[in-house]
C-alpha cells in the first residue's frame, strides 16, 4: 500500500473511531449547557441590559376615522367595514402626552398612503414609480419625523386600500425614535429570522453538495432539496416585515417575494419526485406540470396587468393543499399494502409541514391583514431540520464510502512498491489508445539492468530499493506530463502526448543524469542502469508502437551487455 493510500485509510478509520468515541462527550456537554442555562436563568435576578433603551410605544390617542359615508371615533388598531378604493382618513390632534420620541411609524398592506400634519405632507407612497409592468401598492412601513412644534397640530393619515380584504384593518401607529423603530422591526421579525436563517444555510450547503457530489440520484435530490430550502427561506425572510431595513426598492422585493412564493409548490413536487415511491405516482408528475404551468401563468397575468400577485395567492394555496393531500394518500396506500418503505420519515415530515401550512392558510382567509406564515415557519423549521439532518448525515456517509472506493480503486490500479500505475492500469490505457487511434502518442519502455546480480549478491531488499528509485526517477522526469507504469518485475512504461519530441528527449536526458548520479554515489558497491526505447504512434496503432519501443529497448539492453562483456575481457 502506498503512503498516500495508507494515510487515507488511516484517516477514515480514525474518523470513525473518533465519531463513536466523541459522541457521548458531545451529548453530555450539550445536556450540561442546557442545564446551566435554565439553572442560571431561574435563579438570577438582574436588570436586563439591551439595545432597546429607547422603546417604541403604541399611540394611545383616540382617532376620528372617516370612510365612505361613515365616521367613527376609535383607538388603533381597529376593524372597519371599508372597501377597496375607499379613502380612509384617520385624524387626531397631537399632544406631548401621547408622543414618545420625535417620530411615528405604522405598517400598511397593499394601500396608497399619504400623511399630513396641518396640511403639510410628511410621508406618502411612491406614486411616481416607474415599473416594467403594473404592480400593486405593496406592503411596507411608513415612517415620518415630527417637527419640534407638533403639539396642537392635526395629524391626518389617508389610506386608499387596493383590495377589500385589506380595507377592513386599521394599523397600529407607534411613536418613538428611529433607533427604537429599528429595534422594534427587527424584534418583530426575529421569529422569522430564527426560523429561516438555519434553513437558508442548510439549503446553500445541500445545493453545493448536490453540485459537487458525483452521484446521480443523490446529487439530484440534494440539489433540489437545497433549492427548495433556499427559495422557501427567502420567501419567509421577505415576508417578515424587515425588508425595508436592508432594501429600499420595495417593488423589486415584492416581485421577488411573490415569485419565491409561487415557486414553492414547483420545487416541493420536484424534490418529492426524487423518491421512488412518489416518482411512481403519475399524479405527482401531473402536479409538477400543473405547478410549473401555474407559476408561468401567474407571471404572465401579472405582467399583462390582468391580475396582481396578491390576487392569485389562492392558486398557490390550492396547489399546496393538493400536494399535501397526494402525499397523505400515498402514505395511506403504503400503510395498507404493508410494504417496507424506507421513506416513511419523509411522509411524516411532509404531513407535519402540511398541518402547519394548513393552519396558516385558514388564518390567512380569516384575518388577511394579520401576521402571515407564522405557523408555516415553524413547520418549515421542523421539516427542513429533520430531513436536512438526514441528508447531511447521508452525505457524510457517502463521502466516507467514496474515500474507501478511491482507496480500493487506487489499490486496484497502483503498483504498491513504486506508487506508479500497475499492469492493469497500463492495459486500460493501451486499450484506450486502441479505441482513440490518434497518432502522436509517445510510448517509452524501460527495463532495469543487473537486477538478478543485485538480488543474488546484495539481497532482494536492495533490489526492491533500486526498483523504487527507478520508479521515482521516472515519475520525477516524466510524470508531470505523462502516465508512468510498472508493468513487470523490473519493467516500466511511460505513455503520453503532452510533450513535444524535443521536450521528451530532454526528459530522457534528465532521467539518465539522475541514474548516473545515483550509481556514482550509491553505497554498497552495486551498480545498476536502465535500458529504454521509445516510439511515437502512427497509422499502425498503439500495439505496434509499443512493440517498436520494446524492440529499441532490447537493442540498448543488448548493447549494454556487449559493453559489459568487453570490459570483463
Amino acid at each position: 500500500m502506498t503512503d498516500r493510500t495508507e494515510k487515507k485509510q488511516n484517516n477514515i478509520d480514525r474518523y470513525k473511531k473518533q465519531e463513536h468515541r466523541d459522541r457521548p462527550v458531545i451529548i453530555a456537554l450539550a445536556v450540561f449547557c442546557v442545564f446551566m442555562f435554565f439553572w442560571v436563568r431561574g435563579n438570577t435576578q438582574t436588570r436586563d441590559i439591551q439595545f432597546n433603551s429607547e422603546e417604541a410605544e403604541a399611540y394611545e390617542g383616540v382617532f376620528q376615522v372617516s370612510y365612505s359615508d361613515q365616521e367613527i371615533s376609535t383607538t388603533l388598531p381597529a376593524k372597519i367595514d371599508g372597501e377597496a378604493g375607499d379613502n380612509i382618513m384617520i385624524r387626531d390632534i397631537l399632544s406631548g402626552e401621547n408622543i414618545k420620541g420625535n417620530s411615528m411609524i405604522f405598517y400598511v398592506r397593499q394601500s396608497e398612503v399619504s400623511v399630513y400634519l396641518d396640511g403639510e405632507l410628511l410621508a406618502e407612497s411612491d406614486k411616481d414609480k416607474i415599473t416594467p409592468f403594473p404592480v400593486s401598492a405593496g406592503s411596507c412601513w411608513y415612517f415620518f419625523r415630527l417637527p419640534a412644534d407638533y403639539e396642537g397640530k392635526e395629524l391626518r393619515i389617508e389610506i386608499r386600500p387596493q383590495f377589500d380584504k385589506y380595507a377592513k384593518e386599521l394599523p397600529t401607529i407607534y411613536t418613538g425614535t428611529k433607533a427604537s423603530f429599528l429595534y422594534m422591526v427587527l424584534k418583530q421579525g426575529g421569529f422569522s429570522i430564527l426560523c429561516t436563517v438555519p434553513i437558508l444555510i442548510l439549503g446553500v450547503f445541500l445545493l453545493l453538495a448536490g453540485i459537487f457530489l458525483k452521484y446521480n440520484r443523490l446529487a439530484v435530490r440534494l440539489f433540489r432539496f437545497g433549492l427548495f430550502a433556499i427559495v422557501t427561506s427567502l420567501w419567509s425572510l421577505l415576508e417578515s416585515r424587515i425588508t425595508q431595513i436592508f432594501c429600499g426598492n420595495l417593488v423589486t422585493a415584492s416581485i421577488l417575494l411573490f415569485s419565491c412564493f409561487f415557486l414553492i409548490p414547483v420545487l416541493a413536487v420536484s424534490f418529492l419526485l426524487t423518491f421512488d415511491s412518489l416518482d411512481r405516482r403519475k399524479s405527482m408528475h401531473v402536479l409538477l406540470w400543473i405547478s410549473a404551468g401555474a407559476f408561468l401563468a401567474v407571471q404572465i397575468l401579472q405582467i399583462a396587468g390582468v391580475f396582481y400577485y396578491i390576487q392569485m395567492v389562492p392558486v398557490a394555496h390550492v396547489l399546496i393543499i393538493l400536494i399535501i393531500a397526494e402525499v397523505i394518500r400515498s402514505y395511506i396506500n403504503l400503510r395498507r399494502t404493508e410494504k417496507k418503505e424506507e421513506n416513511l420519515s419523509l411522509y411524516r415530515a411532509m404531513i407535519v409541514l402540511g398541518v402547519f401550512c394548513g393552519v396558516d392558510i385558514v388564518c390567512y382567509y380569516l384575518d388577511p391583514a394579520g401576521i402571515v406564515g407564522r405557523f408555516s415557519k415553524i413547520g418549515m423549521l421542523l421539516f427542513f431540520s429533520y430531513l436536512g439532518y438526514s441528508a447531511v448525515r447521508q452525505v457524510s456517509i457517502i463521502m466516507v464510502r467514496e474515500a474507501k472506493h478511491e482507496i480500493y480503486r487506487e489499490l486496484a490500479f497502483t503498483d504498491i512498491m513504486t506508487g506508479l500505475g500497475n499492469r492493469t492500469a497500463f492495459e486500460n490505457k493501451l486499450s484506450e489508445l486502441r479505441e482513440k487511434q490518434q497518432p502522436g502518442w509517445t510510448i517509452l519502455v524501460a527495463d532495469m539492468n543487473n537486477l538478478k546480480s543485485i538480488n543474488d549478491n546484495f539481497g532482494h531488499a536492495r533490489g526492491d530499493e533500486v526498483i523504487i528509485k527507478i520508479g521515482h526517477f521516472l515519475e520525477k522526469c516524466f510524470g508531470k506530463d505523462n502516465d508512468c507504469y510498472r508493468i513487470g518485475g523490473d519493467e516500466f512504461c511511460v505513455i503520453g502526448n503532452r510533450l513535444s519530441d524535443k521536450e521528451f528527449e530532454e526528459s530522457c536526458r534528465q532521467f539518465e543524469s539522475l541514474l548516473d548520479k545515483e550509481t556514482a554515489t550509491v553505497n554498497g558497491g552495486y551498480v545498476f542502469s536502465v535500458a529504454y526505447g521509445y516510439a511515437v504512434t502512427g497509422k499502425d496503432g498503439a500495439d505496434e508502437c509499443f512493440k517498436e519501443a520494446d524492440r529499441r529497448m532490447y537493442e540498448k539492453k543488448a548493447e549494454y551487455k556487449r559493453k559489459k562483456a568487453d570490459l570483463k575481457a
